[in-house]
């Protein structure tokens, strides 16, 4: 039996409106103005979710100070731990990455991962700022989020490729998304080396980036 337990130190929920939180569309009247609102789903999912476990979601919350919801779900013991084999390769080492992806926390744990590897992380935000970042100097590889402000993924990957004189335009580039439709649109298929689909599996960047590496 696991407990878990996600705790924050936000603006609290008022023991009266407690009740009622799990409820689809239901909000604490106090928040519905400001930037702490959102659709009222959000808690109906998790519960859901948690219901389909044989468990329930609980939660207890103090007004200025934050909330705590928490949660407790049975599993099955494994029979034998399995063996997870660490790839690695010298053939990474030294080499330079673009990382395009707006999000901080997908970014942080990309270059997290890539930095195992030895491999140098070049971040930018947004399309745009990886197409100026393109233009300044030659990188090993690119990964790009397809859906960024500013410029996404598919704008920035197709003026990288077709500006002549552009240091990568022949560099793999990689394209990062949760889209799953992304992949089949075939007008773009050109701009891309692959697909890497999110959460990003460790073993598939890996191949992925093996795969354009000289032997």
């Amino acid at each position: 039996m696991l407990l878990f337990k996600v705790h924050d130190t936000g603006i609290g929920i008022a023991a009266s409106h407690l009740i009622d939180i799990f409820e689809s569309f239901s909000q604490p009247q106090s928040i519905t103005t400001r930037k702490q609102g959102g659709s009222g789903l959000g808690l109906a999912i998790v519960k859901k979710l948690v219901n389909l476990h044989d468990s329930d979601i609980e939660v207890k919350s103090t007004e200025g100070i934050g909330s705590t919801f928490y949660f407790e779900l049975k599993f099955n013991r494994a029979d034998k731990s399995s063996e997870v084999i660490a790839k690695y390769s010298d053939n990474l080492q030294g080499r330079i990455v673009l990382l395009a992806e707006d999000n901080v926390i997908n970014a942080m744990v990309i270059s997290k991962l890539l930095s195992n590897w030895k491999i140098t992380v070049e971040p930018a935000k947004n399309g745009l700022e990886a197409l100026e970042k393109s233009r300044q100097k030659a990188f090993d590889f690119i990964l790009m989020d397809i859906h960024m402000p500013e410029m996404d993924g598919f704008e920035a990957a197709k003026l990288i490729v077709s500006e002549t004189d552009n240091p990568n335009r022949k560099t793999p580039i990689y394209a990062l998304t949760a889209d799953v439709t992304a992949e089949y649109r075939d007008e773009h298929h050109s701009y891309f080396n692959g697909f890497l689909r999110k959460p990003i599996e460790l073993s598939k960047l890996y191949d992925a980036l093996m795969s354009i590496i000289p032997a």
